[in-house]
């Protein structure tokens, strides 16, 4: 699971450090699609806290 918590703060991290729109929305996008088709048991709950956590900070 470690990866998966790498991952998404890598691209949380470049959604915050890009000057670029387009970047931005295609990260987001991205993120937003593979959360979508996650079943509720699929993502871990210490997944789902980082991401929060990370999505506040």
């Amino acid at each position: 699971m470690f990866y998966l918590i790498e991952t998404i703060s890598g691209i949380l991290s470049e959604i915050q450090r890009s000057q670029e729109d387009l970047l931005r929305k295609r990260a987001l996008r991205f993120l937003c699609s593979r959360i979508a088709t996650l079943d509720e048991t699929d993502l871990p709950k210490d997944i789902e806290e980082h991401l929060v956590k990370t999505c506040k900070d």
